[in-house]
This record gives structure tokens, sequence and C-alpha cells, in this order.
């Protein structure tokens, strides 16, 4: 279950919050508006689409987040998946970064057509590039 955070505190991003979560935010988006134009790219939906998960991620490390809906990890040896794919999956968020993956119950036809579909298609598409 998700807690909406204004839930837990109502001065969240007002001139009330003491942590003012609004200045963060535009700092993040700032920066992130500053590395896309290092990067040559200028798009205005770009730079809120990085601002505004970067801004999250700051968010759910800085508060100890009990639950980060999906994060795109390096999976093995979960859900019958035997070679490492990258796959987006919901985990906790805490000050060392990522500290549990949580494994969602999936029946076992989903899981089949998880292991046996979508992740060996990745893998083969993977396994190609030269990193």
């Amino acid at each position: 279950m998700l807690i909406a955070l204004k839930t837990l505190n109502p001065d969240l991003g007002t001139d009330k919050d003491h942590v003012q979560w609004k200045n963060i935010r535009k700092e993040v988006i700032a920066y992130a508006c500053e590395a896309i134009e290092m990067k040559g790219n200028t798009g205005l939906t770009t730079s809120w689409a990085t601002g505004l998960s970067v801004a999250d991620l700051a968010q759910d490390i800085l508060t100890q987040s009990i639950l980060r809906p999906i994060q795109f990890l390096p999976i093995v040896d979960l859900y019958g998946i035997n070679e490492e794919v990258f796959l987006s999956v919901p985990c906790t968020m805490g000050e060392n970064s990522i500290t549990e993956l949580i494994k969602v119950k999936l029946n076992p036809d989903k899981e089949s057509h998880l292991e046996k579909k979508k992740c060996r298609n990745t893998w083969e598409i993977q396994k190609e590039l030269k990193l």
C-alpha cells in the first residue's frame, strides 16, 4: 500500500515545509536542464522528465522511502530468470541506494511468459551490446 507523503506531512511543498522540497525540486530540475544542455538536447519535455525522475529518487533516498514503485535494475535469479537482464521492478530505497527488491507474486503463466519471452528476448539483444 502506498501512502502519499502529503498525508503524513500536510506542509510538504509549502512555505511551512521545514525541508523545503519545493526548492530542492527546483534545484534538481535546474541541474537536469544543465546536464541535458551539455548533451545537446534542450527539449522541455526531456528536462521535466529527467528533473522529476531525479527529484523522486532523491526524495526517496533522503526520506528512507518504504517503496519506490519501479526501478530499472539488473535482475538474475528472480522469477526463474537465469541471465542478468535489466527489468523494471518495484524495490525499497534508502540512504544506501536500493535496499531490497520486492518480488511481486505472479501466476505461473505470467512468470513463464516473463522468463521465456520477455527476458529471453531482452537477453538476446543485451548480450550483443559491447559495453
